[in-house]
């Protein structure tokens, strides 16, 4: 898979979150497409191709990381969308105790991203 860029905080989809029990509910700025998955505006970190967001899985009632990559071209070529769908599906179907778990992924051809749900880390970094 071509490389989306690392994050300014060295995590792939993890952040340390603040006590939120005492902060007011936050707006969801953005739903996919089946509305399970609700996005805030709270960016958790940021590479040269990703971003990642806090996130709210409504079916499950967990916090998720929602990555966000800008595909531009990408969306317009039926054969690169199709070989990076098949690299995240391969991806959506490792599962291993020691990898990020991901959940689910589709293309926003209005906002021409690639959008994909992953854990969530609270606490800590990868590089402990």
């Amino acid at each position: 898979m071509a490389d989306l860029g690392s994050l300014s905080n060295g995590d792939a989809g993890a952040g340390s979150l603040e006590d939120d029990e005492d902060m007011p509910p936050q707006p969801v700025v953005e739903q996919d497409p089946a509305k399970r998955y609700s996005r805030y505006d709270t960016v958790l970190g940021r590479g040269a191709f990703k971003t990642v967001f806090k996130a709210f899985d409504e079916a499950e009632g967990i916090e998720v990381a929602w990555n966000q990559v800008k595909v531009n071209d990408l969306a317009n070529s039926p054969s690169e969308r199709e070989r990076l769908f098949a690299e995240i599906r391969v991806l959506k179907q490792l599962k291993h105790k020691n990898i990020m778990t991901f959940y689910d992924s589709w293309l926003d051809q209005k906002n021409l991203t690639v959008n994909f749900i992953t854990e969530l880390f609270t606490s800590g970094t990868l590089r402990q």
